[in-house]
């Protein structure tokens, strides 16, 4: 995952000095605006558009359906020349591995998937301190009891 997101980084990078912008295009699962999982990933590509400025474009869908829907916004992206593609639902895992195959420029991100391959990656935060945490209230509440 770490050299994964070197690569990224990198590409990020030779995007900033070359003449075209970086296109960055995002899949959601649910709406931009959701208060919740599609929201933040919207957050995060204002984010890369207040940062980079002119040297990124960014794109994306939001109430995308598993299946049929997110095959042919995935296909359109990367038909339509975007470097990066960030697939934001675990739901749409097989369909980015097979969209990946198909594209081979276009590097495709998974969010809390586990396929990979030359092309595609995958992206997920630390959860293992929250679990534990977790894991002590649980107990806490428990009293005790077996």
């Amino acid at each position: 995952m770490k050299v994964r997101l070197v690569s990224l980084l990198i590409l990020l990078f030779a995007a900033s000095i070359q003449a075209a912008p970086l296109r960055v295009g995002f899949v959601y699962v649910g709406s931009a605006n959701d208060g919740g999982w599609s929201q933040k990933h919207d957050e995060g590509r204002l984010y890369l558009e207040k940062v980079f400025g002119r040297e990124i474009e960014t794109g994306y869908a939001e109430n995308v359906v598993e299946g049929e829907q997110d095959l042919e916004i995935m296909r359109s992206f990367a038909g339509h020349g975007f470097d990066i593609v960030f697939s934001t639902s675990f739901g749409f895992m097989d369909d980015v591995v097979e969209i990946a195959a198909h594209y081979p420029e276009t590097v495709f991100m998974h969010c809390s998937g586990y396929k990979t391959s030359e092309n595609l990656g995958t992206y997920f935060g630390r959860i293992c301190e929250p679990g534990y945490l977790t894991g002590l209230i649980a107990g806490g509440r428990s009293g005790g009891r077996r």
